[in-house]
Order: C-alpha cells, then structure tokens, then sequence
C-alpha cells in the first residue's frame, strides 16, 4: 500500500508473492492498483485475508476506513475487494490499524494527543 509521491491525490495496493528465487513477483502489476484518493495510509489482514484500511484526507483532518477481503492470489484475477468508505473522525491525523485477535481491530491517530478506538469487524454491516 502507498501514497501517490508527494500528491496526496492516490492510494493504491500491490499484492504479490515470492516466487521461488526469493523475489516478489507482483500479481496486480508494479505501479498497483488504485482505490481511493487520500494519504497516510495503513492497513491490517487478518488470517482469513479480511482486510481494514485507514487513511487521512489530503489537506483536512478527516479519517476515512474501508473494510475489504484479498481474493485469491493469482495472476490475472488478485484483488481487494473494498466496501465503501466510511469517515470516523473528523480532527485527527496519520492513522494506523492492526488485527488484535480475530475480528477485533485497534485504531489509532494523532488529535493533539494519541487518541484510540477497539472495535469488531463486521464485513456484513461496514459502518
């Protein structure tokens, strides 16, 4: 996952795998796929390959996330599935997620302080 450099305007994902020399051979290509515009982003998979991603708006204090699932990793036919995107504050800045156990996902951000949130995954109900 990265940030169009410098613009603020493109986030896109790379999904790959090590082929048998030690290299990543990358199944969506090497300049990625895009899916949102924004910055900052971050990202979680879990062990079933659900995925949650946070990132920051360009120029604001708005956070948006998104929930999705990896699809199979082949050449061809890989890819996120996204859900829509959902804001979950509106003053905060450079998010990180991370799976904690399961379908449970910590959530944290810079508000003129740390500041923090512990919630459950629910692919069916995104929001």
């Amino acid at each position: 996952m990265h940030e169009a450099k410098g613009t603020g305007n493109g986030l896109y994902y790379r999904i790959g795998y090590l082929n048998s020399n030690l290299a990543i051979t990358w199944v969506t290509g090497t300049n990625g796929v895009k899916y949102e515009s924004g910055m900052n982003p971050h990202l979680t998979i879990n062990s079933d390959n659900q995925v949650v991603e946070v990132h920051q708006v360009p120029g604001e204090w708005l956070l948006h996330y998104r929930q999705g699932k990896i699809s199979v990793v082949v050449p061809g036919s890989s890819g996120i599935n996204f859900q829509q995107s959902h804001r979950y504050s509106d003053h905060g800045e450079r998010p990180v997620v991370a799976f904690i156990g399961g379908q449970q996902v910590v959530e944290m951000h810079n508000e003129g302080g740390l500041r923090f949130s512990v919630g459950t995954l629910r692919p069916r109900d995104p929001a």
